[in-house]
């Protein structure tokens, strides 16, 4: 009998134990989340703020070799893919920009959007004067490719008379 208590209270403090670990460990997962969350509205505000004070002529958008000019409503449909509600960052990782990346000069700024893997991951890029800063998002709804095509429609948009 006193054999199958002690295994008994072995097994409910290993239970225990586990059990405090495991909350413990949603707990510090939930607080690094939320903390990633707040950094990247906090970077998108930021990016906002370039935008507002950027001078419209001076921007541009660059994919490879190809620059183009930036209007605001152009400029304006990037930054609400960032802002919305269905962007959900999820680490940050720094990543290279490649040639098939967006990459918008705004001012002395460039914010460079980068698909990766099957296309619903996009990288962020926000390189300042003074600072690099990258996010991976996803979106429910508007994927690299969306973002692609809507830069070559715009591009085509610019080249038609």
């Amino acid at each position: 009998m006193y054999k199958r208590d002690r295994i008994k209270t072995a097994v409910l403090y290993i239970g225990g134990a586990a059990a405090v670990g495991s909350c413990l460990a949603l707990i510090l997962f939930f607080a690094y989340t939320l903390r990633l969350r707040t950094e990247y509205r906090e970077v998108c505000l930021q990016i906002n703020d370039a935008i507002l004070a950027s001078d419209e002529a001076s921007n541009r958008v660059r994919r490879g070799e190809d620059i183009a000019p930036l209007s605001g409503r152009a400029l304006d449909y990037y930054d609400k893919f960032l802002l919305d509600a269905n962007t959900v960052v999820f680490n940050r990782r720094v990543r290279d920009i490649t040639d098939g990346s967006i990459q918008l000069v705004i001012g002395e700024n460039t914010l460079a959007l980068t698909g990766c893997g099957d296309g619903t991951e996009i990288h962020i890029r926000w390189e300042t004067p003074g600072a690099l800063t990258c996010y991976s998002v996803r979106n429910t709804t508007t994927s690299f490719l969306h973002l692609s095509a809507y830069l070559d429609n715009y591009i085509r948009s610019l080249e038609t008379p």
